[in-house]
């Protein structure tokens, strides 16, 4: 078996609503990978500079949310985070190759300037 080169390599190109889909689906993976970090995050700095401190760390926080109110508690709140990836993120990657294409037939193919690669990733 031959190992690929650069060349046997094909570029596939996904229309407007593939890029949404695949921004969308990458960021809400992304979301529940990250949520129950947040979570813990979240309940450490809420109880601030009280004594005694319920958690003592990250892996402390994290084990004793998990004891006491199970593990669903690190993923209160997904609903509406995987929603707000799934609009956000969809419209931010499905929108920019739109949007590039577009300056790109208005700038006539030339380099964009700084200005412009501004504008086109907001």
């Amino acid at each position: 078996m031959s190992s690929s080169t650069k060349s046997d390599l094909k570029q596939v190109i996904l229309p407007g609503w593939g890029l949404f889909v695949c921004g969308s689906l990458s960021s809400m993976l992304a979301e529940t990978c990250t949520l129950p970090i947040d979570i813990t995050k979240i309940r450490l700095q809420l109880q601030g500079n009280t004594t005694p401190k319920k958690y003592r760390g990250m892996i402390h926080a994290g084990t004793t949310i998990v004891k006491e109110e199970g593990i669903t508690a690190l993923y209160k709140g997904i609903q509406p985070a995987l929603l707000r990836q799934a609009v956000y993120s969809g419209l931010r990657v499905g929108l920019y190759e739109h949007i590039r294409k577009i300056m790109m037939q208005q700038n006539g193919g030339a380099p964009f300037t700084l200005s412009q690669r501004i504008q086109i990733r907001g």
